[in-house]
């Protein structure tokens, strides 16, 4: 067998040494990452709970809250409520969906509460077409004739 020859001066000590600390540096960094996927995975798990008897729970979607939105607090109108008080407001006239979302707007909703793309609005325009609140008549949505907004709706 041939052995490789090592030059062993304080030089060749150094660049060893240079290295090792190179790797020690790389295993700090992956331990850090290590950690931080850890700590994301269990609270990933405390969110969903226990799997009960091997079946896994379903997916829930967790938004992060960005720089500077305040959540909603219990004193402020809900986008449901908004909903019907712009369309008791509109009269007769109706409102199409885009003037629902100003109107919606005007009485203090953000619009991060409707969704990013408003899908949150259609889902509450479309749950007050099922329960009769609302009518739709040439793509304007009225008052149902027989449905008035009570006290009891703007607190629900």
């Amino acid at each position: 067998m041939a052995r490789a020859k090592v030059i062993v001066s304080p030089a060749a000590i150094q660049a060893v040494e240079k290295k090792i600390a190179g790797h020690d540096r790389q295993i700090a960094k992956h331990q850090r990452e290590r950690e931080r996927l850890v700590a994301t995975r269990d609270a990933m798990r405390t969110i969903l709970g226990p799997s009960a008897n091997g079946h896994r729970p379903a997916a829930r979607l967790i938004e992060k809250p960005r720089s500077g939105v305040v959540p909603a607090s219990n004193a402020e109108m809900t986008l449901p409520q908004a909903f019907l008080v712009a369309m008791e407001k509109s009269g007769g006239s109706g409102l199409t969906p885009r003037q629902i979302r100003e109107a919606v707007l005007k009485l203090g909703i953000r619009p991060e509460q409707m969704g990013v793309t408003g899908s949150y609005l259609y889902s509450v325009i479309a749950r007050a077409l099922k329960r009769g609140q609302v009518v739709s008549r040439g793509g304007r949505y009225h008052m149902a004739p027989k449905t008035a907004m009570t006290e009891a709706d703007t607190k629900s």
